[in-house]
């Protein structure tokens, strides 16, 4: 039974109403209610970085999204210090407009390969090779300045660091040593 209350307006007293309802069908529209918060919860969003089927056409083997946070929209101030020897030469202030964050993880070779993916969206265009020092081994592929750096050195690792605007992208492929053209893949297949 569920009951309701109104206000007599005229008499300015309540007077109660009872729905009587069927157990079954109240318990089928709280399972539903349920169903429907725990599915908005547990599955990710539509807007993927990069898909687990992109990334399988890219480094080949089985993908899957570990975790998808592309809805991560707020406002923070990052300050940069730019420090020479002991003195500080420089400090400077940029406001982030939003975060996403995504993580693959695959199964390439039979190696378990983890991709995970950072893009930072700052309110304003940065002189970035300013803030990340005047570093002139980058490439420049569509738009972007590229730093990329694979080792198999104990264990592959793949970072790669790429800005363009206000945007600026990390990209860590754990277990993993990518070509070039792989990451320049990989920033052609971004949804950005």
């Amino acid at each position: 039974m569920i009951i309701l209350w109104s206000r007599d307006e005229n008499l300015n007293n309540f007077k109660a109403f009872h729905i009587h309802m069927d157990k079954k069908v109240l318990i089928f529209i709280v399972l539903i209610v349920i169903i429907s918060f725990a599915l908005i919860m547990v599955y990710p969003s539509d807007s993927l970085l990069l898909s687990p089927q992109e990334a399988e056409t890219i480094f080949g083997g089985k993908w899957g999204v570990l975790l998808n946070d592309t809805n991560l929209k707020s406002v923070h101030t990052i300050t940069i210090y730019h420090v020479n020897s002991a003195n500080l030469t420089k400090q400077q202030s940029l406001e982030v407009k939003s975060i996403e964050e995504e993580v693959l993880v695959g199964d390439v070779n039979s190696t378990n390969v983890e991709l995970t993916i950072v893009v930072v969206k700052f309110s304003s265009n940065n002189s970035w090779s300013e803030i990340l020092g005047n570093n002139t081994n980058y490439y420049k592929y569509n738009g972007y300045y590229v730093t990329y750096s694979a080792t198999s050195f104990t264990y592959p690792k793949t970072i790669i660091m790429a800005y363009n605007g206000s945007t600026l992208i990390e990209i860590t492929l754990d277990g993993y040593q990518a070509s070039f053209t792989q990451v320049k893949e990989i920033l052609s297949d971004l949804k950005i």
